[in-house]
């Protein structure tokens, strides 16, 4: 993870001494909604964004974008197995890369709505806590489908608070997960802001 971070700043610090830099980078915080493994038990930390723009047309931009987003969980059980409470915390990272078009409102030139298209990744890393039970810690990771629509404000010519909607359908489930709504649908609220380079 420390890798990505530094290729990320050292990415940024080259594309802000460009004239014309087509890069935007945004930070969110991820809510976890409806009643779903994710929106039940998750807690969002962080979602970190890069934008880049391909073409601008005369009434949309085409462009790609890569987001990672964290999540936690902080999970207490009863375990039949080991007849006591079990105790675990549970992190999520997401990448999620997807193509994205953005619609230029004429009339309200500082408002910009977006739509999405990608896939996105999901690794889960399983920490036991129950001091007194030997359980090993696991992963794992699952994938699927994602769409996102957004809605962004100008605060200035290079800063923009933002509102982002993400649903997530995992379809590349481990074995023995049963494929149901329940354990394939996620969805995301995510509030922010974004910087234009």
């Amino acid at each position: 993870m420390k890798r990505y971070l530094v290729n990320l700043l050292l990415l940024i610090s080259l594309v802000s001494f460009s004239q014309n830099s087509k890069f935007r980078i945004e930070a969110s915080y991820p809510l976890p909604i409806d009643q779903n493994f994710i929106g039940k038990y998750y807690d969002g930390v962080a979602d970190l964004g890069v934008k880049y723009q391909i073409k601008e047309l005369n009434n949309f931009t085409l462009g790609v974008s890569l987001n990672t987003a964290l999540l936690k969980a902080d999970r207490n059980e009863y375990s039949i197995i080991f007849d006591d409470l079990i105790s675990y915390k549970v992190t999520s990272y997401s990448f999620e890369p997807r193509f994205f078009t953005e619609v230029k409102l004429k009339k309200i030139a500082k408002l910009h709505t977006a739509f999405g298209v990608g896939y996105s990744f999901m690794f889960f890393n399983v920490k036991n806590t129950s001091p007194e039970e030997n359980i090993p810690n696991s992963s794992s990771t699952q994938s699927g489908i994602n769409t996102n629509l957004q809605i962004a404000y100008d605060i200035s010519k290079r800063i923009y608070v933002q509102a982002q909607y993400d649903f997530i359908l995992l379809t590349n489930l481990e074995d023995g997960i049963p494929k149901n709504k329940y354990n394939t649908n996620i969805n995301l609220l995510k509030f922010g802001i974004g910087f234009r380079l």
